[in-house]
């Protein structure tokens, strides 16, 4: 299993930190050998139940926890900041949304209870969601610190899921792609911000 070194490493030392280390090392091992799904790879060994598997409960509250910060991120993103509508809307459109992602899920076993298959799926696919929010947010704002910070976010985001699962990446990629080349014909150079995430994404 991906979390064998990690725990090895956690039950010899005793800390949590050469644990994270030996999770490199399974990324090493598999990026070649597997699917080269670095970032699925590396959540799915160093999770905290591989300190103490009293910790394997926290994985459906994780996973709802990015489900409903994905669904009111967009709305509220898109509610509030774009139409300029009350927060209201954005709450009742975001409940909405967060029950429907739930109440159609393909199996509710693997996407909230069976860690490694939630991670690489609902994980993925919730971290794409948080990313077209951070997009339209880093084109929306005019704070040049927050559009900074905002950019790092997007950069860190899309290392993640370049390294998940294939599908979420293609939807990803295919809709960053299309969505950075609408803001260079509506608003120019002022879209090259997105540059960054974007090319981490395909090189993942």
């Amino acid at each position: 299993s991906f979390g064998r070194l990690p725990h090895k490493a956690y039950v010899e030392t005793g800390s949590y930190f050469e644990s994270l280390k030996a999770g490199i090392d399974v990324v090493k091992e598999s990026y070649l050998t597997w699917q080269g799904t670095y970032s699925s790879i590396y959540l799915m060994s160093t999770f905290p139940s591989v300190a103490n598997y009293r910790f394997y409960k926290l994985v459906p509250a994780i996973m709802i926890f990015m489900i409903t910060a994905a669904a009111f991120a967009l709305s509220f993103t898109l509610i509030c900041g774009v139409l300029k509508n009350k927060k209201r809307y954005a709450l009742i459109v975001g409940s909405v949304l967060s029950m429907i992602m739930v109440e159609r899920m393909y199996t509710v076993p693997g996407a909230l209870y069976w860690y490694n298959a939630a991670v690489h799926y609902t994980f993925a696919q919730c971290s794409f969601f948080l990313l077209i929010a951070l997009y339209i947010n880093i084109l929306r704002i005019k704070s040049v610190p927050l559009k900074v910070l905002l950019c790092i976010a997007s950069v860190l985001l899309s290392f993640e899921i370049g390294g998940s699962n294939y599908a979420t990446v293609l939807i990803a990629g295919t809709s960053s792609i299309l969505l950075f080349l609408l803001m260079i014909f509506v608003k120019k150079k002022k879209a090259l911000i997105m540059l960054p995430s974007l090319l981490v994404m395909i090189a993942g």
